[in-house]
């Protein structure tokens, strides 16, 4: 029983470290697809 919850915790820690890595690489995609024009835009 213990081993089973430990592997069910294991498996939602990978889970969310995979979906927020996840969230921000597209999120960073997104902001330096925002930003970049601006930048260019002041030079």
């Amino acid at each position: 029983m213990g081993l089973s919850c430990l592997k069910d915790l294991i498996v939602r820690v990978n889970f969310n470290y995979y979906t927020s890595m996840g969230l921000n690489y597209t999120f960073g995609s997104i902001n330096n697809s925002v930003i970049n024009p601006r930048f260019s835009n002041v030079d």
